[in-house]
């Protein structure tokens, strides 16, 4: 599984749910602090996280992402992309049933 992140809180989050889950997580971020932190917080899950720094807003940077994440983790079994941000005007108005699909569990 790899994970795509920037927002600290949000991707460690959604790193540790998924290391907790059995994931191998690949972690991308612009700051090589925010992949360690995060690293170490998988790892102290007991879970197995590899960190690629990367600016996302950089094609040429996201162009071999999936090729590193294939190198370090051999193998890639879906996409977690919780990068950047969005708007309270983007979100709020979802009802609550449509809501709950995106709810993590």
């Amino acid at each position: 599984m790899c994970a795509a992140y920037s927002a600290p809180a949000t991707s460690g989050a959604v790193a540790r749910m998924l290391a907790r889950a059995g994931a191998t997580v690949v972690g991308v971020d612009y700051l090589q602090q925010t992949v360690d932190e995060t690293k170490a917080d998988v790892e102290a899950l007991g879970g197995i996280f590899y960190g690629i720094v990367a600016d996302l807003m950089d094609p040429a940077q996201t162009d071999t992402i999936v090729e590193k994440t294939l190198a370090l983790a051999g193998r890639l079994d879906g996409v977690a992309n919780v990068a950047g941000g969005t708007r309270p005007d983007e979100w709020l108005p979802l009802k609550r049933r449509l809501w709950k699909c995106f709810e993590a569990r």
